[in-house]
C-alpha cells in the first residue's frame, strides 16, 4: 500500500468511499443521517478544487493497482499561542 496525495483520478472513489462512511453513520443513527437520500458530502467540482488547495490536503491511500482503498482529508492551521 501507498500513501500520496489525491489526485483528479481519485475524485469519483473518494465519493464512494464517503458513501460508504455516510451509509455506515446512517446504519447507527439513522435519526440524524438519511442513507441515500443526504447528498455526497462533496460534488465532482468541488473535490477538484479541493485538490488545488496546498492548505487543504487530501491524500489516499492506494493498493498495488493503483486504486484508492482510504483517504484523509487535512486542514493546515497555524496556531497563534497567547502569554
Amino acid at each position: 500500500m501507498t500513501i500520496r496525495k489525491a489526485e483528479e483520478k481519485d475524485i469519483l472513489r473518494i465519493i464512494e468511499l464517503l458513501g460508504q462512511v455516510l451509509q455506515i453513520h446512517a446504519d447507527i443513527r439513522p435519526d440524524n443521517f438519511y442513507f441515500p437520500v443526504n447528498p455526497p458530502k462533496y460534488t465532482v467540482s468541488e473535490l477538484t478544487e479541493l485538490l488545488e488547495k496546498e492548505e487543504k490536503p487530501i491524500y489516499v491511500a492506494v493498493n498495488e493497482e493503483d486504486v484508492c482503498v482510504g483517504y484523509a482529508f487535512c486542514q493546515l492551521q497555524e496556531l497563534a499561542f497567547f502569554n
